[in-house]
């Protein structure tokens, strides 16, 4: 890794929205934030979101505020985020409320404005919704018989 790189944790790459995304699906099957669409690009909204308002703060170079252990301007960042992201999600009819952990933990740190982070993310998003879906599918198959 190149110097002054620092990985992102282990821990995180659980995917912060990722058990969420799924008990959304298999709670609520016909609920549109469950659409595969909604989970696909409520999370790459969050994504981009909480690293536009990184950026826009000057916190890209800043440790994560659980390393800190103090929130300051990453708190005005992490609303900023949040308000950008609902916005977003709103216009383009992908509401995802699982998508706001990733939001987050964007805005405050622990998910770095990468492309490496952005690909670990997104890769177990993707995961989560193919193997969710069959679940989604299955639960709406069992509504509509009956």
């Amino acid at each position: 890794m190149p110097s002054g790189e620092t990985a992102t944790p282990i821990g995180s790459s659980a995917l912060p929205g990722s058990g969420p995304t799924a008990v959304t699906g298999a709670q609520q099957p016909q609920h549109p934030s469950s659409r595969p669409y909604n989970a696909l690009v409520g999370h790459a909204i969050g994504f981009a979101s909480g690293c536009a308002m990184v950026f826009a703060f000057g916190l890209n170079h800043m440790p994560s505020v659980f390393e800190l252990h103090s929130v300051g301007l990453a708190r005005a960042a992490a609303v900023c985020a949040l308000a950008l992201a609902t916005l977003l999600e709103l216009l383009l009819r992908a509401q995802h409320p699982p998508a706001a952990a990733t939001t987050l933990l964007v805005a405050l740190g622990s998910f770095h404005p990468t492309w490496h982070d952005a690909v670990l993310v997104y890769g177990g998003i993707i995961g989560v919704i193919l193997a969710g879906e069959a679940m989604r599918q299955g639960r709406l198959a069992a509504a509509r018989r009956g």
